[in-house]
């Protein structure tokens, strides 16, 4: 049996232009300066993601809006180095 992340690249992807949050893609995190929002990704069974923005307070806000609408999913995050893993509540 695969293990499955608990939640698809493609729903958070979703939940973050539902919701008016930035979507950061592959091109654009390679310029951090014009990278503004959220970037998804999966590793084998986790649903990882990073958030960008122009200042700290930016960052913290964007975060800070993001983990809200996971919240509302039954979804938290764990932390990982600069990175974040998507996780159940």
């Amino acid at each position: 049996m695969r293990n499955r992340p608990v939640v698809s690249t493609a729903k958070v992807r979703g939940l973050i232009k539902k919701n008016g949050i930035g979507y950061v893609d592959a091109t654009r995190r390679n310029y951090p300066s014009i990278a503004q929002g959220v970037s998804v990704w999966q590793l084998c069974s986790t649903v990882n993601f990073k958030v960008y923005g122009d200042s700290e307070a930016k960052q913290e806000e964007i975060y800070q809006k993001f983990v809200a609408v996971l919240a509302v999913e039954g979804l938290t995050v764990k932390k990982i180095s600069d990175t974040f893993e998507i996780v159940s509540a």
